[in-house]
């Protein structure tokens, strides 16, 4: 992304509380080793998956599932 990272986008969106009302967020990168160490805590603080590249579609389904069921829960 031209003007902000994936990490400082999703920092911006998670501190809106009517975008992580209506939205789930879902982490999919190629190069999950390259992620800088804030990530992984940031995404288990807000229970986001992490799928890697090139990734299994029953994997990112069950995901998409995941995400759908908790923001009908919320």
């Amino acid at each position: 992304m031209p003007i902000m990272d994936g990490q400082r986008f999703l920092e911006q969106a998670l501190a809106d509380s009517t975008l992580t009302a209506r939205c789930a967020f879902i982490c999919i990168t190629a190069s999950p080793n390259r992620l800088s160490r804030d990530v992984p805590a940031l995404l288990a603080a807000h229970d986001i998956p992490l799928i890697a590249k090139p990734f299994d579609i029953d994997e990112l389904l069950e995901a998409v599932r995941q995400a759908a069921a908790r923001l009908a829960e919320g």
